[in-house]
């Protein structure tokens, strides 16, 4: 079997909770959007963000 993702859960665990929500959150959040935007259509991408989408709870 080939690993293909590592989930962590980084919050309280490797920092603190406060530099996880005041650092890594803001800094993912300004950076998402592009990243999205430059591999939408990318193999690997793609599916994940129609999963994504037709999660009906993250709909608008």
């Amino acid at each position: 079997m080939t690993v293909r993702a590592i989930v962590t859960d980084i919050e309280g665990t490797t920092s603190s909770i406060a530099f996880v929500h005041d650092v890594l959150f803001p800094y993912a959040s300004e950076r998402l959007p592009d990243y999205v935007r430059k591999y939408c259509d990318a193999p690997d991408v793609a599916p994940l963000l129609r999963a994504v989408h037709r999660m009906p709870t993250l709909r608008g």
